[in-house]
């Protein structure tokens, strides 16, 4: 229709003072803007999101609000073993009948709390590092639509989806969402453990040549005295892991595959988690966010 009373202004135009250039020009513009029309996107029920517009910037996790976050996250992962030790113990009195009320030692307990405070905070910031860098390549290596999905924003991917889907169909896209976008951060979290068990092997592989036992001297700090004299320190064995005297090869190895196996089944355990507490929670972020960490709570204490 526009291009038709476009056309008609033009031969109007030129029956009149029969400008040849005018007409020309006038054919020209009606072309581009019939062009422009047609390449303009069809308005539909659900507004289409742009790609990688939920994609975190590189520098982020730097910012004073996530650092105060990763800060508290680091000190509630530090702090928890501490409480499970506790209520271990109490479970443990009331069945064997015990009847004086227990008081747990908080000084004992917490004598070194900064330090794991320290080194969780530490492994939060160098994970997302890592993750945000794989991010970085992703985008640049990668097809533009894999590239966004794994930088997806689960928690607001599960608001958009469960506007217009409900039940098994919701279950199933949400928890492939949350696997793919949690991928790289699984992903560096492998890599940083076994970067830190090669660092625990490396120490007692130095004990050894020089002919330390547990009860001899350290050898000499990875590092100068100061904020990273912590680092010096031997890194917290998982439980049931070998200790740092007793790590050689094969155990090195067990260690190493027994992680591959928890990183490879743990995001199946957290996705499902994720899309379970986003139907319970519908309307909020933290259903699915919540679901996502019962998950990877049960896979620690299944794998």
């Amino acid at each position: 229709m526009l291009h038709v009373s476009l056309s008609a202004c033009i031969t109007h135009a030129t029956s009149h003072n029969g400008t040849t250039m005018a007409s020309v020009v006038l054919h020209a513009m009606i072309q581009l803007i019939t062009r422009a029309a047609t390449a303009l996107p069809r308005r539909s029920g659900v507004q289409k999101r742009r790609l990688l517009s939920d994609r975190k910037g590189s520098l982020d996790h730097f910012r004073s609000r996530n650092l105060l976050l990763n800060c508290t996250k680091a000190s509630m992962m530090a702090a928890s073993p501490i409480f499970m030790e506790i209520a271990t113990e109490e479970a443990a009195r009331a069945q064997d009948g015990a009847l004086d009320e227990y008081e747990p030692d908080w000084q004992e307990l917490f004598a070194d709390f900064h330090k794991k405070v320290f080194k969780t905070f530490g492994r939060i910031m160098t994970t997302v590092s890592m993750q945000r860098g794989l991010e970085w390549l992703a985008v640049r290596a990668l097809p533009l639509r894999v590239a966004d999905r794994l930088t997806k924003d689960a928690s607001k991917s599960a608001l958009r989806k469960l506007r217009r889907m409900s039940g098994w169909t919701a279950f199933a896209k949400l928890a492939r969402t949350c696997l793919y976008s949690s991928a790289f951060m699984y992903l560096s979290q492998f890599l940083f453990d076994e970067a830190a068990l090669l660092v625990r092997y490396a120490r007692a592989v130095r004990r050894r040549r020089g002919g330390g036992t547990p009860h001899a001297a350290p050898p000499p700090p990875l590092f100068p005295p100061g904020i990273l004299a912590v680092a010096n320190e031997p890194l917290q064995p998982p439980p049931g892991a070998a200790h740092d005297d007793d790590l050689d090869g094969r155990a090195l190895l067990r260690q190493a595959l027994l992680r591959a196996r928890f990183y490879a089944l743990a995001p199946l355990v957290s996705s499902a988690g994720f899309a379970v507490g986003s139907l319970l929670a519908p309307t909020v972020v933290w259903g699915g966010i919540a679901g996502a960490w019962l998950g990877d709570v049960a896979a620690s204490a299944l794998f």
